[in-house]
């Protein structure tokens, strides 16, 4: 019985904070990933780029990686 009663209460906490520990880690592979070619194309990146790409959702990396390839400067890719 207390099995039972565990995995209802506890199976969908348990499946949730899996998938929140999955979301991060895909957010910060694909910020890290943006972050080592920015620096590549425009030099260290300043504090203020990395504060927004650290917070930022993976649907606006993706958006800001689509801009890389075109934009001139970090500003230019930061601007949505």
């Amino acid at each position: 019985m207390i099995n039972v009663l565990e995995n209802k209460i506890l199976g969908p906490a348990i499946r949730q904070g899996l998938a929140m520990g999955e979301a991060r880690g895909e957010a910060k592979g694909m910020w890290r990933l943006l972050e080592r070619q920015m620096e590549r194309r425009f030099g260290p990146m300043p504090g203020w780029a990395l504060d927004k790409l650290h917070s930022a959702s993976p649907e606006v990396i993706e958006g800001w990686s689509d801009r890389l390839a075109d934009a001139k400067t970090l500003e230019e890719i930061f601007s949505l």
